[in-house]
């Protein structure tokens, strides 16, 4: 966490190797115990709510619900 802190302009994958490269040179991990350390049902769901969310932004879901909003409230921003 602190590399991602304070080194920002570093890519976040490539944050992410350092990492896991760090927990398999120094850490004691097995990948016997994986499907104990990480719960997949998590990562599938996000997996499969970040692609949806990708289809609807490629197709202009928001930015028609958006423009939707904006003739709602007739441009006034605040209440």
């Amino acid at each position: 966490y602190a590399y991602i802190i304070l080194l920002p302009h570093i890519s976040s994958v490539t944050t992410f190797l350092f990492g896991l490269t760090s927990v398999l040179v120094v850490g004691d991990f097995d990948f016997s115990r994986l499907s104990v350390i990480v719960d997949f049902n998590t990562l599938f769901i996000l997996l499969g709510m970040m692609t949806l969310v990708s289809i609807l932004k490629e197709n202009g879901v928001f930015v028609e619900i958006s423009k939707i909003i904006l003739k709602a409230s007739r441009g006034r921003v605040y209440v």
